[in-house]
């Protein structure tokens, strides 16, 4: 009796996994919590392997959103799902882990050829203000919520240009996000040896506190725009090697 109790059951598994395989990925709609600010377009394609046409988040918009759903993990109550889009001519690609309490774990992704232009907006800031290409490369990262809660994670910056008194040409840059329990520190450099300004500085990021605080220092290479090298002695007064102070803090929106 036993045994075809389990094999009773065993079959069921297989018929309720046999329709969850089949299912549309437009099922995802109804699970998916509701977020004011993002907004899923055009779902194809089935809840193990989908894809979105685009999703709004906020001013981002992701083009071309494919996923496939890994299904061994899901006897063990998570989700492990393999994802690509892009954003305009870049590319993310990665891997998530959503566990039963709601959060979502990174485990590994990449960005890369990312416009800067459209992640401005972001940061309130129109597209032209900035060009240039981004790539980042998390290593690992647990968001709860709309938060994110811990992060390892490089950041790059290739061919830096800004439009601010004049269009500038200001080079290369990396930084390293380090982080748990909503605190977080990016130290940040330039690279290379074309940047007319040498940068270097730790930003500090409480997101309990809901406070941030920048302190690094800056200094003008020879080949520097005249009009911004001008500008640094506001900062505060140089060092011994005519770096200026770099230090800016606030609350978080």
């Amino acid at each position: 009796m036993k045994r075809i109790f389990l094999l009773t059951g065993f079959g069921v598994l297989l018929f309720l996994a046999f329709l969850f395989a089949r299912a549309p990925a437009g099922l995802l709609l109804v699970a998916l919590p509701e977020l004011d600010e993002v907004h899923v377009h055009a779902p194809a394609g089935t809840v193990w392997n989908g894809r979105f046409r685009h999703v709004q988040a906020g001013p981002l918009r992701l083009e071309s959103v494919e996923w496939s759903l890994r299904k061994a993990p899901l006897l063990m109550g998570r989700a492990d799902i393999d994802f690509r889009a892009r954003i305009n001519q870049g590319r993310v690609e990665g891997q998530v882990r959503a566990h039963p309490n709601g959060e979502v774990r990174i485990r590994q992704a990449i960005g890369q050829q990312i416009p800067l232009a459209s992640l401005a907006p972001l940061f309130n800031q129109p597209p032209g203000m900035v060009s240039g290409d981004g790539a980042f490369e998390i290593r690992d990262a647990r968001i709860k919520g709309t938060e994110p809660v811990s992060a390892d994670a490089e950041l790059r910056v290739f061919n830096l240009g800004v439009n601010m008194m004049g269009n500038h040409q200001l080079g290369n840059f990396a930084a390293q996000l380090q982080g748990s329990d909503g605190e977080f520190t990016l130290s940040f450099r330039d690279v290379g040896e074309n940047a007319p300004f040498s940068v270097s500085g730790d930003a500090e990021f409480s997101l309990p506190q809901r406070r941030y605080s920048i302190n690094g220092r800056i200094r003008a290479r020879d080949d520097a725009p005249e009009n911004l090298a001008s500008m640094l002695p506001y900062l505060g007064q140089a060092d011994e090697q005519g770096a200026h102070p770099l230090r800016l803090s606030g609350r978080i929106q």
